[in-house]
Formats: C-alpha cells, structure tokens, sequence
C-alpha cells in the first residue's frame, strides 16, 4: 500500500544537478515529438536525508513561507536571516542551503549525508521539457508525466507506453475525474491533496494518485512541477 503525507521550499537552482539513486522516482519518458518551452528554474528540490530517509522541498518564488515534506509528515517553514545561504525554519525542522551544500536539522540535530537525490534528475528533466506533473506508482511499475504538449503514460515497468491528450494543470489541483482517450485506450486519473509516500522508497509527494489505465486500476503519488 501507499502512505500518504507531504513536503516543500526554495532552494538555490545549482543544487539542481546534483543526483543519486531515488528509485520511486522512475524515469521521465520523453517525448521528441513535441517542442519544450522555455522555462525558469524548477522550484521542487528532492533529498536524500541517509539511511533511505527522503524530503522533498517546494517553494514559490517571492514567498517568505514553503512546506517541508518530510517522513513525518508536512511541515510549514519560514524564511529566516542568514548571513549565506537560504535558512528556512518551522517546528521540528531548519533547512539551510548554499550552492550545492545543504544541512537539516531536525530537533536541533543535524542529520547526517544530506545530498540531492536521484529524483531531482527525473523531476529536472520532466520540466525541461515541458511537462507540469508528474507521479508514479509501483507492482507493476509505472510512471505518467503530462503537459500543454500531451500526456504520456508508461506502464508495466515500460513495456507500455501510451500517449493522451494533455491535462490542464487546474484539473490536476482541484482532484476532479480526468478522462482521456486516445488509440482505443481510455486513461482515467484522479488526483488527491493528501501527502503521499512511494511504497518502496518513501519518498514524500504532496499528491496521492488513482490512474485507470483500460480498466486496471493503479496507484501512485505525484506532483505538480513549477
């Protein structure tokens, strides 16, 4: 079963490049076929806290405030004064980054082999190339990425892969059925605020997610890139 809870903050972009192994993650199935906008920086930052401990920070840009999802749960931060860096701080948490360097600390503790995980690669290049969300699900494996440019779907550990018409972004955020067809396939999804853990990796989405795929019914976390 999937665990639902959640995370988010801004971090400085060149933490962005760094990565090591995240597998709840999956791959980002390109699409060659469509033309990427330009964009901004990603402002979602994946991190692997050691001993398979994950966070997972989301901010929006000119905001004092951001979330933390952590395994515990979703914690607000707050900016605070720092002399470098990025300090952000709430409850049990302090977050604090520079270039590639990050430190966390919960209860006051530091936590040891704080690093960008490998899932910051899969979530970087989603949005380069133009999706806006993102989720996965494991047993079988899958994965499903969309924006302005189609949806496509990537099932069974990659042995099917599938392409939709694209979802809107608000479709995603307010949890109403989704329903897409396409080749005689039928795609339905339906999103849930509620914080989400990859069964195998526990690492922290904001959304919980229901994906039929021609009447078999999986589950997942995901979320929204911006």
């Amino acid at each position: 079963m999937r665990r639902f809870s959640h995370l988010a903050i801004l971090l400085p972009c060149a933490l962005l490049t760094a990565a090591s192994c995240a597998p709840g993650f999956g791959p980002c199935t390109s699409r060659t076929d469509v033309a990427a906008p330009e964009r901004g920086p990603l402002h979602l930052l994946a991190i692997y806290g050691g001993v398979d401990r994950y966070y997972l920070a989301d901010y929006e840009p000119g905001s004092p405030r951001a979330l933390l999802y952590a395994p515990d749960g979703v914690q607000e931060l707050t900016q605070q004064i720092a002399a470098s860096g990025a300090k952000y701080a709430g409850g049990r948490y302090l977050l604090w980054t520079k270039g590639r360097d990050i430190r966390l600390e919960v209860d006051g503790q530091r936590v040891e082999g704080c690093e960008v995980s490998g899932g910051q690669e899969i979530l970087e290049r989603c949005w380069a190339e133009g999706y806006h969300f993102r989720a996965s699900g494991d047993e079988p494996g899958w994965h499903l990425q969309t924006g302005p440019g189609g949806t496509r779907v990537t099932a069974d550990y990659g042995a099917l892969v599938l392409d939709f018409p694209g979802i809107p972004v608000e479709g995603l955020r307010d949890g109403a059925p989704i329903l897409r067809e396409a080749g005689g396939h039928v795609l339905r999804l339906r999103t849930a605020a509620s914080p989400c853990f990859n069964d195998m990796s526990g690492e922290p989405y904001p959304l919980g997610v229901e994906m039929e795929l021609d009447g078999r019914t999986l589950y997942g976390c995901g979320v929204i890139l911006h």
